[in-house]
């Protein structure tokens, strides 16, 4: 009866003067979080990024920059806490308090390590800055997570296999639209979980440049957050709905923008997929890959439905999935200004 009673009031004495950006002597913050977390820009700012910098093919040498890590660590991002069982004795990183209790003392953040109370989790600003020795793979992990852990623009899958393919494969008949044998897709996505920007996807391991946008295609299927995100997923479609075509192009513009406000990772990696899209449609007479085939293929990938649309309603969506494709590669110029 008493901790019902004094509960409430003890908790918000506990959050009433937090030391998530003091350091106490309780805390355990990584000092990294004076460079990633509340510290930082706001997103907004990301528009003074040097273009050629976000939209170029990636070399290693950008990879080791400190110029190109940067934008990725002024990237917002929630935490993604977890109820956990700590071992020993553990104070919460966020008001300094003891973590009570034997077993699910408090919640940790899968992707940082980041351990607070339960109530404080509530608290915590989207400072997120993902450690690399916790995020075990690439595929199937959310998008902004994988590019600040690894402290690039795009995630490594999509500049790596982009990159090679314009190597070597921009005229190859029935790009994107005939898959690659199953297993080397499979194999190309080990070789990315397990090595990273390290892997070696290159002609001698896969010829066949199908199995390279097999796994291109797989990664964006994969994605928890779709590329275009659920949250901006009607304002895309409703664009799409509009009859005149100037007011349809400006529509999906600011959706666009709302997109680079909210998710500038998932904005620059659209961005860069679109752009390759466009020189595929360059090579459109040796490739067969016209913008209606490509749209045809990335339509339902790239704007996925969510996931309490019906099977009739998802069926009606496609047409406007996409003529949205169609028109981001045909005014790719427009669309895409930051």
């Amino acid at each position: 009866m008493y901790v019902e009673v004094k509960a409430k009031d003890y908790i918000n004495e506990m959050v009433a003067e937090p030391i998530y950006d003091k350091h106490s002597k309780f805390a355990t913050i990584r000092d990294r979080r004076k460079s990633n977390g509340t510290l930082v820009p706001p997103v907004a700012k990301l528009a003074t990024i040097d273009s050629s910098e976000v939209d170029g093919c990636v070399t290693p040498k950008q990879q080791s920059s400190p110029e190109h890590v940067l934008p990725s660590s002024q990237y917002q991002k929630e935490h993604n806490f977890k109820v956990h069982n700590f071992k020993g004795l553990n104070w919460c990183e966020y008001c300094g308090n003891f973590m009570w209790g034997l077993i699910a003392q408090g919640v940790r953040c899968a992707d940082c390590g980041l351990a607070t109370h339960k109530q404080c989790s509530k608290r915590v600003p989207a400072d997120c800055t993902p450690d690399k020795r916790l995020i075990k793979r690439i595929y199937g992990v959310d998008l902004t997570t994988v590019v600040k852990a690894h402290g690039h623009v795009r995630p490594v899958v999509i500049d790596k296999c982009i990159a090679e393919l314009e190597s070597r494969g921009l005229e190859a008949e029935g790009l994107y639209r005939i898959p690659g044998l199953q297993d080397d897709i499979d194999l190309v996505r080990q070789r990315f979980d397990k090595d990273g920007e390290l892997a070696n996807i290159g002609t001698k391991d896969f010829p066949d440049v199908n199995a390279i946008t097999g796994a291109l295609k797989l990664y964006l299927r994969q994605l928890p957050i779709p590329l275009v995100p659920f949250e901006v997923y009607d304002k895309f479609t409703a664009a799409a709905k509009i009859q005149d075509d100037t007011q349809k192009l400006e529509a999906l513009r600011n959706a666009n923008n709302d997109l680079f406000n909210n998710r500038p990772a998932h904005y620059h990696t659209l961005k860069h997929l679109v752009f390759h899209l466009h020189r595929i449609t360059e090579h459109r007479s040796q490739n067969k890959m016209n913008t209606e085939n490509l749209s045809i293929v990335f339509g339902p990938t790239m704007l996925r439905a969510p996931n309490d649309q019906s099977v009739i309603d998802n069926l009606y969506m496609l047409q406007f999935q996409k003529k949205l494709v169609e028109l981001m590669i045909e005014n790719h110029d427009f669309l895409f200004d930051k």
